[in-house]
């Protein structure tokens, strides 16, 4: 399994070196190339990248050149920066993709309309709430 990971910051961080020690592949996104690094000197991904096109080309081309399984992307980063990382991602999704979104401030009405607009486009959408006193799941199966 290969996964894309958005936010390599503290939480992102964890997450990933959990991923990479349980052997998934986890690319690492991060605009700032000397963090990305050091996460990946750190033993926290499996290789690193600033742009979200590049990061999608990483995350499809093997697994779909032999036709196994979706690109799964996951996006830790703070409320304020999820909508416009996932407009930006989106341009380099396609059907049939796993898009997961950690962050600490669940809101209902958004991740209802998230699923609803990336179930139209046959993309799968898990939001989960990661905070200390709460894990909230809300998700879409596409047909």
């Amino acid at each position: 399994m290969k996964v894309g990971l958005i936010g390599l910051e503290d939480t992102g961080e964890i997450i990933s070196h959990r991923m990479v020690k349980a052997d998934i592949e986890v690319w690492g996104h991060r605009e700032d190339y000397e963090k990305a690094n050091e996460a990946y000197e750190n033993g926290y991904v499996s290789g690193v990248n600033t742009t979200l096109k590049y990061l999608s080309r990483v995350v499809h081309h093997q697994d779909r050149m032999i036709g196994v399984g979706p690109g799964i992307f996951m996006i830790v980063k703070p409320k304020e920066d999820v909508e416009e990382t996932l407009n930006e991602l989106l341009q380099y999704t396609i059907k049939g993709d796993i898009i997961i979104i950690n962050n600490e401030s669940f809101n209902l009405k958004e991740s209802t309309l998230r699923t609803e607009r990336l179930s139209k486009l046959g993309i799968q959408l898990i939001d989960c709430d990661t905070s200390d006193d709460n894990l909230i799941v809300s998700g879409s199966k596409t047909a």
